[in-house]
């Protein structure tokens, strides 16, 4: 497939770096951005089989109903989008939660909606008409964890957006939910982009891996990192949301609620590349 890729070229390399920890890391600035477009290889590699309810997402179902809540970066803030899908048996449908039809919701405008849904038990109703004038109504109770935040690697600001992190002992830490007992998804997506842009390859690669607790703190695998080369850019994207496929009436209904975050940094796997500036 073909995709615009984001070259960043950085003139001066030279920064103080330990790692991706609370107080060991520093921040490159790029000098200047280029387009260009290429052809892309995708590769998914999953880390983590293991039964757990995040594989419920990827199943198809002839029914389904979510929300998703992207936060593209530390700075912007969520994007929230609503997924509805019904047989073509269902002529007409509501699709409420808490009672609150949002059929008509522009999300993008609904300022509460966090509130009203994440960090709480919500009902989940779908009611549907079918051809016969016949109405299907299905609703469940489902914890829909906090928003997710990601705490460290800290983005000190907008013009300074791009940790560098060593793929060793990486340190991730997020908003803690306690009533959250689903785990979360993280995810290291590489576009083939690099510092160096002549190091650029036409690679898309995805490594997923399960974090079990949500504690708010994990020092990630370094094979999260695997097939990536040193000084890549890459987007660390951690999910966490819940989701439950229930049947009625003979057909399979999915009802979902989800937010995650992008946090595009610097991956260094060489630190002999790395140039340390002398503390002041």
């Amino acid at each position: 497939m073909k995709i615009y890729l984001k070259i960043l070229m950085f003139v001066v390399l030279s920064i103080s770096f330990i790692g991706c920890d609370r107080n060991e890391k520093d921040i490159l600035d790029p000098n200047e951005v280029k387009e260009t477009m290429v052809e892309s290889n995708s590769m998914y590699n999953l880390m983590d089989y293991s039964p757990n309810v995040y594989h419920d997402y990827f199943k198809e179902t002839n029914n389904k109903f979510g929300i998703s809540s992207l936060k593209a970066n530390s700075f912007l803030p969520y994007s929230m989008v609503k997924n509805v899908s019904l047989t073509s048996n269902s002529q007409n449908f509501s699709f409420l939660i808490n009672n609150k039809n949002y059929n008509n919701q522009d999300l993008k405008k609904e300022v509460k909606i966090g509130n009203d849904i994440y960090g709480k038990t919500n009902k989940f109703t779908i009611i549907s008409e079918d051809k016969s004038g016949k109405t299907s109504e299905k609703d469940i109770n489902l914890y829909v964890p906090e928003l997710i935040n990601i705490k460290n690697p800290k983005v000190k600001n907008e013009k300074q957006a791009m940790p560098v992190c060593y793929s060793e002992g990486f340190v991730l830490e997020w908003n803690a939910d306690s009533l959250n007992e689903e785990g979360l998804v993280i995810i290291v997506e590489y576009f083939g982009e690099n510092v160096i842009p002549s190091n650029n390859t036409n690679e898309h690669l995805q490594n997923i891996d399960m974090i079990e607790e949500d504690n708010g703190k994990i020092v990630l695998k370094s094979s999260i990192f695997n097939n990536i080369p040193n000084l890549a850019l890459v987007d660390l994207i951690l999910l966490r949301g819940n989701v439950k496929i229930e049947e009625i009436d003979g057909e399979s209904y999915k009802f979902y609620a989800e937010s995650h975050q992008r946090l595009p940094i610097i991956l260094v796997k060489d630190l002999s590349t790395i140039k340390r500036a002398e503390s002041n």
